[in-house]
């Protein structure tokens, strides 16, 4: 971390403080994408100096962990007993935050749920699967399972978004139509002009998720 303190004299002669905050810097980042981040490249595509960031987070480390965080600050859960509802709603709200914040799923995925934020969900949702007669194991990896099904798909969606101009502004499914001959079951499967709904299959998902959890509970109840 050392190393991106130190600024070059161009740096410092760029650096302007007082235009930038910790949401644009926040904001920068998560445009970035996780895999490109660095205090130097956020200080390049703000034009700032890279001495200009510290003075609103102390640490790469830090800023991952706030983009991260974000995300769950955004999450809303419902007031219900049902915690096949909670959960439901817990996907759902994941997949949709991360939607409308373009490349916050990879920090998600990559930092994982122990931001305070994430953890206050979490904790939230465990207690509602407590009081429901799971055993803490099961409700652990109950919740965990349904953020990674929601975050998984998310990022599938964004990835296959920035795929698209790859495949010539065409989608997956007619791609793959276009080799049936190579590949007849998928043909069958994708026959006539059939498009995957992302919507759909990630309630597909959340059904057989559900439905497998209910079937877990019951055995540790037996």
């Amino acid at each position: 971390m050392a190393n991106e303190k130190n600024e070059t004299t161009s740096e410092r002669r760029r650096g302007r403080p007082g235009n930038i905050s910790l949401e644009k810097i926040v904001e920068a980042a998560l445009d970035i994408g996780f895999r490109g981040i660095s205090m130097h490249t956020i200080a390049r595509r703000l034009n700032v100096a890279v001495s200009a960031l510290y003075r609103h987070v102390g640490s790469k480390d830090e800023l991952l962990l706030l983009c991260t965080d974000i995300v769950s600050q955004k999450i809303v859960l419902p007031e219900t007993d049902s915690w096949q509802e909670h959960l439901r709603v817990l996907a759902r709200n994941y997949r949709k935050v991360t939607l409308s914040m373009p490349g916050s799923v990879e920090f998600v995925r990559e930092v994982g749920l122990t931001t305070p934020a994430a953890c206050a969900v979490v904790d939230r949702s465990i207690a509602v699967l407590r009081e429901s007669g799971f055993q803490g194991d099961l409700a652990y990896m109950t919740c965990i399972g349904m953020i990674s099904h929601a975050t998984d798909m998310a990022l599938h969606e964004e990835q296959d978004r920035r795929n698209v101009s790859l495949r010539g502004g065409a989608e997956v499914e007619e791609v793959l139509r276009a080799m049936k001959d190579q590949y007849p079951n998928i043909g069958w499967a994708l026959a006539g002009d059939f498009l995957l709904n992302r919507e759909e299959y990630f309630e597909l998902g959340l059904r057989v998720y559900i439905n497998g959890i209910e079937i877990a509970l019951r055995e540790q109840m037996a």
